[in-house]
């Protein structure tokens, strides 16, 4: 009775567990590769529509820029109203400043609504586009008549009126600030016209 050979019965085990056959040539043919499908371009439609979101921020914080001073001439015109009553010689300091005040303040949304608007010949776009004139007015009367003409008036009174001079100094600061604003708003308007493309 011979003994088995026990080196030789492991090793054929473990080639039938790893599934390897020592009689098999090993397989030279070459793999070929599944084909790698490209990767298709999405359409860039996120960083337009997040242009256009900033874009509408930043007017929205000029537009505020503007409205604040407008608001404040229309409640000094309330103020004055109320201090000198109603009479038609007092319109520069109570209904000027209260309806102008007003009016600035609903042209502007109207004006950024038409700039934002495709073009057309509609004569409601028309008006759209000069609503813009009225703050551009209301600022120039705030600095010239509030300020301007308070501080000259203050100035050659006898005594001298500090008080409505430094008020008058004030007014032209509001003024200049709300023209300022309104420039910075006429610029962004049409460099978001020119490269979003909204008009």
């Amino acid at each position: 009775m011979t003994t088995p050979n026990w080196a030789s019965l492991v090793y054929g085990a473990a080639v039938e567990c790893m599934g390897l056959s020592t009689s098999r040539a090993p397989d030279t043919t070459p793999k070929t590769r599944s084909p790698v499908r490209p990767i298709e371009a999405r359409p860039m439609t996120l960083r337009p529509l997040a242009q256009r979101e900033h874009a509408d921020r930043t007017a929205t914080v000029l537009m505020g820029g503007v409205i604040v001073p407008a608001l404040l001439t229309a409640i000094y015109g309330v103020v004055e109203l109320f201090r000198h009553g109603v009479g038609p010689s007092l319109w520069p300091t109570t209904y000027l400043p209260l309806v102008g005040g007003l009016a600035a303040i609903a042209a502007l949304p109207v004006h950024i609504h038409t700039a934002k608007a495709p073009d057309s010949r509609s004569w409601l776009l028309a008006a759209g586009s000069l609503a813009v004139f009225i703050p551009y007015l209301l600022s120039l009367y705030v600095m010239g008549f509030l300020g301007a003409w308070a501080i000259y008036h203050a100035v050659t009174s006898h005594p001298l009126e500090w008080g409505h001079a430094l008020f008058g100094v004030l007014w032209v600061l509001v003024g200049w600030r709300m023209l300022f604003k309104l420039h910075e708003l006429q610029t962004h308007l049409i460099q978001t016209a020119k490269t979003i493309g909204l008009a």
